[in-house]
Protein backbone atom coordinates (compact mmCIF):
# COMPACT_ATOMS: atom_id res chain seq x y z
CA UNK A 1 0.00 0.00 0.00
CA UNK A 2 1.73 3.60 -0.79
CA UNK A 3 1.79 5.32 1.99
CA UNK A 4 1.42 9.24 1.34
CA UNK A 5 4.32 11.57 2.36
CA UNK A 6 2.48 14.96 3.32
CA UNK A 7 5.50 16.49 5.08
CA UNK A 8 6.81 20.06 3.46
CA UNK A 9 9.92 21.45 4.26
CA UNK A 10 9.54 24.09 7.51
CA UNK A 11 10.74 28.13 6.94
CA UNK A 12 11.72 28.70 10.07
CA UNK A 13 13.26 31.41 11.32
CA UNK A 14 15.05 31.03 14.68
CA UNK A 15 18.33 31.33 17.06
CA UNK A 16 19.03 27.28 16.24
CA UNK A 17 17.35 24.63 15.92
CA UNK A 18 17.73 20.58 16.77
CA UNK A 19 15.64 17.32 15.46
CA UNK A 20 13.84 15.30 17.31
CA UNK A 21 15.07 12.04 18.07
CA UNK A 22 13.60 8.31 19.04
CA UNK A 23 16.09 6.44 21.56
CA UNK A 24 14.93 3.10 20.20
CA UNK A 25 15.52 1.17 23.55
CA UNK A 26 13.50 -1.63 25.27
CA UNK A 27 10.34 0.85 25.81
CA UNK A 28 10.20 1.55 22.61
CA UNK A 29 10.06 -1.03 20.96
CA UNK A 30 7.47 -2.34 22.97
CA UNK A 31 5.22 1.09 22.21
CA UNK A 32 5.68 0.02 18.51
CA UNK A 33 5.02 -3.59 18.22
CA UNK A 34 3.36 -4.44 21.35
CA UNK A 35 1.35 -1.53 22.70
CA UNK A 36 0.10 -0.58 19.28
CA UNK A 37 -2.40 -3.18 19.23
CA UNK A 38 -5.16 -3.44 21.24
CA UNK A 39 -6.35 -6.72 19.71
CA UNK A 40 -3.33 -8.77 19.84
CA UNK A 41 -4.73 -11.98 18.73
CA UNK A 42 -6.35 -10.17 15.87
CA UNK A 43 -3.68 -8.49 14.75
CA UNK A 44 -1.18 -11.35 14.44
CA UNK A 45 -3.61 -12.88 12.36
CA UNK A 46 -4.41 -10.14 10.25
CA UNK A 47 -0.81 -8.95 9.75
CA UNK A 48 0.63 -12.32 9.26
CA UNK A 49 -2.11 -13.51 6.80
CA UNK A 50 -2.40 -10.21 4.79
CA UNK A 51 1.70 -10.80 4.52
CA UNK A 52 1.23 -14.11 3.15
CA UNK A 53 -1.59 -13.36 0.48
CA UNK A 54 0.80 -10.30 -0.77
CA UNK A 55 3.26 -12.99 -0.99
CA UNK A 56 1.03 -15.01 -2.92
CA UNK A 57 0.26 -12.29 -5.53
CA UNK A 58 3.53 -10.85 -5.92
CA UNK A 59 4.11 -15.13 -6.96
CA UNK A 60 1.43 -14.93 -9.09
CA UNK A 61 -0.42 -17.83 -6.63
CA UNK A 62 -3.79 -15.75 -5.00
CA UNK A 63 -5.54 -19.16 -6.28
CA UNK A 64 -3.99 -20.99 -3.71
CA UNK A 65 -4.58 -20.87 -0.31
CA UNK A 66 -1.94 -20.70 2.48
CA UNK A 67 -1.82 -22.88 5.62
CA UNK A 68 -2.70 -21.60 8.95
CA UNK A 69 -2.35 -23.56 12.06
CA UNK A 70 -4.32 -22.69 14.99
CA UNK A 71 -3.54 -23.98 18.53
CA UNK A 72 -5.65 -26.38 20.22
CA UNK A 73 -5.54 -27.18 24.39
CA UNK A 74 -3.18 -30.25 23.26
CA UNK A 75 -0.63 -28.49 20.90
CA UNK A 76 -0.63 -24.69 21.71
CA UNK A 77 1.60 -23.96 18.17
CA UNK A 78 0.61 -21.43 16.04
CA UNK A 79 1.86 -20.47 12.65
CA UNK A 80 1.15 -19.12 9.22
CA UNK A 81 3.17 -20.83 5.65
CA UNK A 82 2.86 -19.39 2.52
CA UNK A 83 3.98 -20.34 -1.01
CA UNK A 84 5.41 -17.19 -2.46
CA UNK A 85 8.56 -16.61 -3.34
CA UNK A 86 10.40 -16.42 -0.03
CA UNK A 87 12.99 -13.49 0.63
CA UNK A 88 16.34 -13.55 -0.64
CA UNK A 89 18.58 -15.26 2.03
CA UNK A 90 21.11 -12.57 2.03
CA UNK A 91 18.56 -9.59 2.41
CA UNK A 92 16.85 -11.48 4.98
CA UNK A 93 17.67 -9.79 7.93
CA UNK A 94 17.45 -6.30 6.14
CA UNK A 95 14.06 -6.71 4.64
CA UNK A 96 12.06 -8.88 7.48
CA UNK A 97 13.44 -7.03 11.03
CA UNK A 98 13.81 -3.43 10.04
CA UNK A 99 10.56 -1.61 12.00
CA UNK A 100 9.45 0.69 9.93
CA UNK A 101 10.97 -0.86 6.73
CA UNK A 102 8.80 -2.43 3.61
CA UNK A 103 9.08 -3.56 0.00
CA UNK A 104 5.37 -2.61 -0.22
CA UNK A 105 4.97 1.37 0.54
CA UNK A 106 4.85 2.37 -3.32
CA UNK A 107 2.27 -0.32 -4.37
CA UNK A 108 -1.26 0.06 -4.14
CA UNK A 109 -1.03 -3.78 -5.38
CA UNK A 110 -0.29 -5.00 -1.97
CA UNK A 111 -1.69 -4.98 1.57
CA UNK A 112 1.52 -4.30 3.50
CA UNK A 113 3.23 -1.24 3.30
CA UNK A 114 4.07 0.22 7.01
CA UNK A 115 6.72 -2.46 7.45
CA UNK A 116 5.08 -3.80 11.04
CA UNK A 117 3.02 -6.79 10.94
CA UNK A 118 6.05 -9.23 10.38
CA UNK A 119 6.80 -8.44 13.67
CA UNK A 120 3.65 -8.48 15.55
CA UNK A 121 4.37 -11.97 16.79
CA UNK A 122 6.26 -10.05 19.09
CA UNK A 123 2.81 -8.94 20.57
CA UNK A 124 2.34 -12.22 22.48
CA UNK A 125 5.95 -13.71 22.67
CA UNK A 126 9.30 -13.19 23.08
CA UNK A 127 10.27 -15.43 21.00
CA UNK A 128 8.87 -16.84 17.35
CA UNK A 129 10.90 -19.02 14.71
CA UNK A 130 10.77 -17.93 10.47
CA UNK A 131 12.03 -20.86 7.89
CA UNK A 132 12.44 -19.16 4.71
CA UNK A 133 12.34 -21.05 1.43
CA UNK A 134 14.63 -19.47 -1.75
CA UNK A 135 16.22 -20.67 -4.51
CA UNK A 136 16.54 -24.28 -3.42
CA UNK A 137 17.86 -23.52 0.01
CA UNK A 138 15.92 -23.36 3.37
CA UNK A 139 17.30 -21.26 6.30
CA UNK A 140 16.29 -21.05 9.62
CA UNK A 141 16.36 -17.78 12.09
CA UNK A 142 14.87 -17.12 15.53
CA UNK A 143 13.79 -13.38 16.35
CA UNK A 144 13.93 -13.01 20.01
CA UNK A 145 13.98 -10.15 22.56
CA UNK A 146 17.47 -9.67 24.30
CA UNK A 147 16.62 -7.64 27.16
CA UNK A 148 13.33 -6.50 25.42
CA UNK A 149 14.94 -5.38 22.39
CA UNK A 150 14.34 -7.34 19.48
CA UNK A 151 17.43 -9.53 17.79
CA UNK A 152 17.71 -12.09 14.93
CA UNK A 153 20.20 -14.95 14.67
CA UNK A 154 20.20 -17.41 11.73
CA UNK A 155 19.86 -21.27 13.29
CA UNK A 156 20.43 -23.05 10.33
CA UNK A 157 20.95 -23.22 6.37
CA UNK A 158 20.16 -26.37 4.16
CA UNK A 159 19.22 -27.68 0.98
CA UNK A 160 15.50 -28.05 0.46
CA UNK A 161 13.16 -29.09 -2.45
CA UNK A 162 10.41 -28.14 -0.64
CA UNK A 163 8.20 -25.11 -2.04
CA UNK A 164 9.70 -21.62 -1.78
CA UNK A 165 7.85 -19.60 0.77
CA UNK A 166 7.74 -18.44 4.34
CA UNK A 167 6.57 -20.04 7.60
CA UNK A 168 6.24 -17.84 11.20
CA UNK A 169 5.53 -20.06 13.81
CA UNK A 170 5.23 -19.79 18.05
CA UNK A 171 3.29 -20.78 20.46
CA UNK A 172 2.09 -19.23 23.61
CA UNK A 173 -0.34 -19.51 26.97
CA UNK A 174 -3.43 -21.86 27.35
CA UNK A 175 -5.88 -18.84 27.61
CA UNK A 176 -5.42 -17.58 23.80
CA UNK A 177 -6.94 -20.80 22.09
CA UNK A 178 -10.48 -19.84 21.93
CA UNK A 179 -9.70 -15.82 20.81
CA UNK A 180 -7.51 -17.18 18.32
CA UNK A 181 -10.14 -19.11 16.64
CA UNK A 182 -12.96 -16.86 17.23
CA UNK A 183 -10.51 -14.20 15.59
CA UNK A 184 -9.64 -16.50 12.49
CA UNK A 185 -13.60 -15.71 11.00
CA UNK A 186 -13.01 -11.65 11.90
CA UNK A 187 -9.92 -11.22 10.53
CA UNK A 188 -9.96 -13.14 7.17
CA UNK A 189 -14.07 -13.05 6.46
CA UNK A 190 -13.44 -10.80 3.11
CA UNK A 191 -10.16 -13.09 2.14
CA UNK A 192 -11.50 -14.08 -1.46
CA UNK A 193 -8.96 -17.64 -0.69
CA UNK A 194 -9.66 -18.89 2.55
CA UNK A 195 -6.09 -20.29 4.00
CA UNK A 196 -6.28 -23.87 4.56
CA UNK A 197 -6.78 -24.09 8.07
CA UNK A 198 -5.83 -26.93 10.68
CA UNK A 199 -6.10 -26.77 14.56
CA UNK A 200 -8.49 -24.43 16.31
CA UNK A 201 -11.48 -24.78 18.71
CA UNK A 202 -14.32 -26.57 17.43
CA UNK A 203 -15.92 -25.58 13.77
CA UNK A 204 -14.32 -23.11 12.24
CA UNK A 205 -17.43 -21.34 9.49
CA UNK A 206 -17.40 -17.89 7.92
CA UNK A 207 -20.96 -15.76 7.50
CA UNK A 208 -22.06 -16.21 4.23
CA UNK A 209 -21.76 -13.84 1.11
CA UNK A 210 -23.42 -12.57 -1.70
CA UNK A 211 -22.81 -15.16 -4.33
CA UNK A 212 -21.99 -11.83 -6.64
CA UNK A 213 -19.67 -9.85 -3.82
CA UNK A 214 -16.00 -10.25 -5.51
CA UNK A 215 -17.77 -8.35 -8.56
CA UNK A 216 -19.47 -5.51 -6.68
CA UNK A 217 -18.07 -2.53 -5.23
CA UNK A 218 -20.26 -3.09 -2.02
CA UNK A 219 -23.26 -5.13 -1.30
CA UNK A 220 -25.13 -5.73 2.06
CA UNK A 221 -24.87 -8.55 4.51
CA UNK A 222 -26.91 -9.89 7.56
CA UNK A 223 -23.96 -8.15 9.90
CA UNK A 224 -25.23 -5.15 11.95
CA UNK A 225 -21.29 -3.04 11.28
CA UNK A 226 -20.98 -0.79 8.46
CA UNK A 227 -17.46 -2.26 6.79
CA UNK A 228 -15.32 -0.64 4.25
CA UNK A 229 -13.19 -3.59 3.17
CA UNK A 230 -9.66 -2.54 1.53
CA UNK A 231 -6.87 -4.81 0.93
CA UNK A 232 -9.73 -7.98 2.27
CA UNK A 233 -9.36 -6.20 5.65
CA UNK A 234 -12.56 -4.83 6.91
CA UNK A 235 -12.86 -1.68 8.59
CA UNK A 236 -16.04 -0.65 11.21
CA UNK A 237 -17.21 3.24 10.47
CA UNK A 238 -19.84 5.08 12.32
CA UNK A 239 -22.76 6.72 10.17
CA UNK A 240 -23.18 9.05 12.27
CA UNK A 241 -19.69 10.82 10.78
CA UNK A 242 -21.53 11.43 7.55
CA UNK A 243 -24.69 13.84 7.29
CA UNK A 244 -28.16 12.25 8.47
CA UNK A 245 -29.40 12.14 4.94
CA UNK A 246 -27.40 9.62 4.42
CA UNK A 247 -27.72 7.26 7.23
CA UNK A 248 -30.47 5.25 5.74
CA UNK A 249 -28.29 3.68 3.22
CA UNK A 250 -25.94 1.97 6.06
CA UNK A 251 -29.00 0.50 7.72
CA UNK A 252 -28.38 -3.00 6.85
CA UNK A 253 -24.85 -3.89 7.36
CA UNK A 254 -23.39 -1.80 4.20
CA UNK A 255 -20.13 -3.39 3.25
CA UNK A 256 -18.16 -0.94 1.32
CA UNK A 257 -14.86 -2.24 -1.06
CA UNK A 258 -12.15 0.33 -1.76
CA UNK A 259 -9.38 -0.19 -3.97
CA UNK A 260 -6.09 -0.15 -1.93
CA UNK A 261 -4.76 3.08 -0.81
CA UNK A 262 -8.36 5.05 -0.99
CA UNK A 263 -9.01 5.44 2.82
CA UNK A 264 -6.49 6.17 5.26
CA UNK A 265 -5.47 3.60 8.13
CA UNK A 266 -3.09 3.97 11.01
CA UNK A 267 -0.28 1.62 11.40
CA UNK A 268 -2.33 -0.20 13.50
CA UNK A 269 -4.93 -1.20 10.57
CA UNK A 270 -7.22 -1.83 13.41
CA UNK A 271 -9.86 0.90 12.68
CA UNK A 272 -9.71 3.96 9.63
CA UNK A 273 -8.60 6.85 10.13
CA UNK A 274 -11.03 9.54 9.27
CA UNK A 275 -9.51 11.92 7.68
CA UNK A 276 -10.90 13.99 5.19
CA UNK A 277 -9.55 12.04 2.85
CA UNK A 278 -11.25 8.61 4.28
CA UNK A 279 -14.52 10.54 4.48
CA UNK A 280 -14.79 11.71 1.26
CA UNK A 281 -14.51 8.47 -0.16
CA UNK A 282 -17.30 7.47 2.04
CA UNK A 283 -19.33 10.15 1.41
CA UNK A 284 -18.91 9.83 -2.37
CA UNK A 285 -20.02 5.81 -2.30
CA UNK A 286 -23.13 6.60 -0.33
CA UNK A 287 -24.40 9.25 -2.32
CA UNK A 288 -24.14 7.22 -4.95
CA UNK A 289 -25.86 4.27 -3.84
CA UNK A 290 -28.82 6.35 -2.77
CA UNK A 291 -28.88 7.72 -6.14
CA UNK A 292 -28.76 4.18 -7.24
CA UNK A 293 -31.40 3.11 -5.19
CA UNK A 294 -33.70 5.88 -5.95
CA UNK A 295 -33.28 5.52 -9.63
CA UNK A 296 -33.84 1.55 -9.35
CA UNK A 297 -36.90 2.21 -7.63
CA UNK A 298 -38.29 4.12 -9.43
CA UNK A 299 -38.24 1.70 -12.45
CA UNK A 300 -39.68 -0.45 -10.42
CA UNK A 301 -42.56 1.89 -9.87
CA UNK A 302 -42.92 2.90 -13.21
CA UNK A 303 -43.72 -0.99 -14.09
CA UNK A 304 -46.00 -1.38 -11.31
CA UNK A 305 -49.85 -1.82 -13.21
CA UNK A 306 -51.91 -2.39 -10.02
CA UNK A 307 -51.91 -1.39 -6.21
CA UNK A 308 -50.76 -4.62 -4.98
CA UNK A 309 -47.66 -4.21 -7.44
CA UNK A 310 -47.06 -0.84 -6.08
CA UNK A 311 -47.06 -2.13 -2.41
CA UNK A 312 -45.03 -5.12 -3.09
CA UNK A 313 -42.49 -2.44 -4.15
CA UNK A 314 -42.93 -0.11 -1.70
CA UNK A 315 -42.48 -3.30 1.11
CA UNK A 316 -39.11 -4.64 -0.69
CA UNK A 317 -37.28 -1.36 -1.57
CA UNK A 318 -36.81 0.00 2.55
CA UNK A 319 -33.66 0.27 3.47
Amino acid sequence: MQIANTHQEAQVIGVSSSNFGFEMNAKMYDILLSKMYTNKPGAVIRELSSNAWDAHKEAGKEDVPFDLHLPTWLDQSFYIRDYGTGIPHSQFEVIYTNVGKSTKEGSNELIGGFGLGSKTPFTMTDTFMVENWNGGIKTTWICFKDKGEPQVSKVSEEPSDEPSGLKVSFSFDDGDVPEFTKQVTKQLQFFPVKPKITGGQGNITFTPLPSDWLTKDYFYTDHYENVVIMGNVSYVFDKHAFDSDLWDVCSRGLSIKAPIGSVDVPPSRENLEMTAKTKAYITEVLFRIKEEYFSDTQDKINKCTTKWDLAKVSYKTNF
